[in-house]
């Protein structure tokens, strides 16, 4: 049953990547002390000493992490140009392979410091995919010091607060918390591509295996930065709201600038209220805004409402010409439904009516005008076998339409237990049924099956999918994936 209580661097990427990957595990270790006695001490003495010494000792610094592979295997149609003013569709094979590493470096001496990293590297085993045929960069890494009072962090991070929503800068952040329920989050530094960073996909191929590519970030621009912040009110886990600024600025011009406020209420257990608007300040209109309410009765009734509201061409930087393509915005009412009549029987329902907001050109110029559309999604889970390995099996419905137009789906999914060896299979069906005539065709079908095992240290698996739709004659993918997590203590003790 699903419930939603909802600097600077003037430093190459590639070497940037690879001074983290191996200065960061050097830094986790601590360093070494090593004691010697000029005279024997008094015995008492010795014993009391020892006494505090194991009461006081401090955990031995600590290493945390994981590797994670996975290599994609597809076929895709695009076109290309075979002479002047000519196009032909070809088939094109796309096969890369990406390694992500994640560390986490705590107990290094003083109390709340940690290390954090996360990088990410990739390897185009065909040569027709990535820009360059290897690219490297950290997604984050950042130093950490955290108390009851303060959270400070220096480095490449992620942002989520307020307006700020995967905000990826280069910079500081830091978070003040007072007695009194009041917080204190600001932010600043330079942006992080995928903003200002290559083209993923390459225009001419590149014959040197072991050129580095500059992966996601480009720090030839200058005046590319972040800057904003958020003044919140918390109380336990009854209330959490807040009122924030986001600056993003594009080749020192401004790109966005937005004030938002958030809330997530939760005055009793069995209601929980969130919301959420952003202002683009530059324009003074409503980017985007969402309300959740959600009721809770018992453990096998959920019932919600909800409105979204999305501005998309606000969501372009005021500096890009896309900016003026579109006038659309989209609104969304409606309500879910999730019940649970038999302990193993989950039924999930949830719809939205939806109204298209546009300009229309016609001979007195541009005038306001509407689409309605819906959305529609409906789920039964039911579980089988041990509660401690349980699988699943799934049947649903799903459709989304708007005007004259429509997509309805049926889906059909299975999860297989194999006992508690820690192997699973997945199934998956999916019918699609479009109402469009100006489609060729009418139907698409896509199936997948994946085959995977899992325990505390190891993930490991495959996945194959196939279809057709009307937009592909033949869609082939597969993956293949292995994570391992582990964990390296450090200590002095003998």
């Amino acid at each position: 049953m699903i419930l939603r209580p909802k600097l600077r661097f003037n430093l190459r990427t590639p070497f940037f990547a690879i001074i983290l990957f191996f200065v960061l595990p050097v830094l986790a270790l601590g360093q070494e002390t090593s004691t010697s006695e000029e005279t024997a001490p008094d015995p008492a003495v010795k014993v009391m000493q020892s006494s505090v010494s194991v009461d006081m000792a401090k955990p031995a610094p600590r290493v945390n992490g994981s590797l994670q592979s996975y290599m994609f295997m597809s076929q895709r149609r695009q076109m290309q140009m075979s002479e002047p003013g000519r196009y032909e569709r070809q088939n094109l094979n796309v096969m890369p392979f990406y390694e992500i590493i994640t560390l986490r470096a705590d107990h290094l001496g003083l109390d709340g410091l940690s290390i954090h990293f996360q990088g990410i590297a990739g390897v185009d085993l065909l040569n027709v995919y990535l820009d360059n045929r290897f690219v490297a960069d950290p997604v984050y890494g950042y130093i950490q010091l955290q108390n009851r009072v303060i959270d400070a962090r220096l480095g490449r991070m992620m942002i989520f607060s307020g307006a700020a929503e995967g905000l990826h800068i280069d910079g500081g952040r830091i978070t003040l918390f007072t007695p009194a329920h009041l917080g204190l989050d600001g932010y600043a530094g330079l942006l992080v591509s995928p903003r200002q960073g290559p083209d993923w996909y390459q225009n001419e191929s590149t014959d040197r295996f072991d050129e580095f590519g500059r992966g996601y970030t480009d720090w030839k621009r200058d005046g590319d930065f972040a800057v904003g912040g958020r003044l919140f009110f918390r109380y336990e886990e009854v209330i959490n709201m807040g009122v924030s600024l986001l600056q993003l600025s594009d080749n020192r011009e401004t790109a966005a600038r937005l004030l938002g406020t958030d809330l997530l209420l939760t005055p009793a257990d069995w209601m929980s209220l969130t919301g959420k608007t952003n202002i683009d300040l530059t324009t003074m209109a409503l980017r985007d805004a969402g309300a959740y309410l959600d009721f809770f009765m018992g453990s096998k009734v959920n019932v919600g409402a909800h409105y979204r509201h999305v501005d998309p061409s606000l969501f372009i930087a005021n500096t890009s010409i896309f900016s003026v393509f579109s006038n659309e915005k989209h609104n969304a009412v409606g309500g879910s439904l999730a019940i649970m009549p038999i302990k193993r029987l989950t039924i999930k329902g949830a719809y939205s009516q939806l109204f298209y907001q546009f300009l229309d050109a016609d001979d007195e110029g541009w005038t306001p005008a509407m689409e309605l559309g819906q959305q529609i999604d409906a789920d039964a889970i039911v579980k089988f076998g041990q509660l401690a390995h349980f699988g699943n099996a799934r049947i649903g419905f799903g459709r989304v339409a708007r005007d004259l137009t429509a997509v309805n789906q049926l889906r059909i999914g299975a999860l297989i237990p194999f006992g508690s060896s820690g192997v699973k299979s997945a199934l998956n069906y999916y019918m699609d049924f479009y109402q469009d005539t100006k489609l060729d065709g009418q139907t698409g079908i896509l199936g997948d099956v994946s085959v995977f095992y899992y325990t505390s240290r190891i993930r490991t698996g495959a996945t194959f999918r196939g279809g057709k739709t009307p937009y592909s004659e033949a869609e082939i993918q597969g993956m293949l994936t292995f994570a391992y997590n582990f964990m390296k203590t450090y200590s002095n003790q003998e």
